[in-house]
């Protein structure tokens, strides 16, 4: 059973400490997934797991009015503007991270088709998806049986909240 989240625009920290919540409680309730759809305000840079929060100049980017947090997933900064992101928290027994980029990639490309919107499926590297324009991802496992990952619309300047 799938659950719909719309939690708005928010702050940098309250969305990776929503989804991380959301991540922590899926064990309890077998057989349910949650898609959550949120922004971001003000603007955030999100760095990766990995990724030192020494190297940005936080007193800088706190005085350009942007919040910075670390995400759970890998991969390298990003900068939040005007887009769309959603979260996918789901119980992924047995199933790798291809496997459940697969789920999710399918769901969205049916989900845009219902809107008109003529998508396709295509394996490339980050960089050449946000120059086309396209959805992004991450994924994390957080322990056996589940996963979340984030996906971003870039240049989407929609008012969905």
């Amino acid at each position: 059973m799938w659950q719909y989240m719309d939690t708005g625009f928010q702050p940098a920290a309250f969305n990776m400490a929503f989804d991380e919540s959301l991540a922590s409680g899926l064990g309890a309730t077998p057989g349910r997934s949650i898609l959550r759809v949120y922004g971001w305000r003000p603007h955030a840079i999100s760095i990766g797991f990995n990724q030192r929060m020494e190297d940005f100049d936080t007193p800088a980017l706190a005085r350009a009015g942007i919040d910075i947090v670390r995400r759970p997933t890998g991969g390298r900064a990003i900068f939040h503007a005007h887009e769309l992101t959603y979260s996918v928290v789901l119980h992924a027994e047995g199933k790798g991270v291809r496997e459940i980029y697969r789920y999710i990639g399918q769901g969205l490309l049916r989900g845009l088709q219902l809107l008109g919107i003529d998508a396709e499926i295509f394996v490339a590297s980050a960089v050449e998806l946000m120059k086309r324009g396209v959805v992004t991802g991450r994924c994390k496992t957080y322990r056996p049986g589940v996963a979340t990952g984030s996906f971003i619309v870039p240049g989407a300047d929609f008012e969905f909240c």
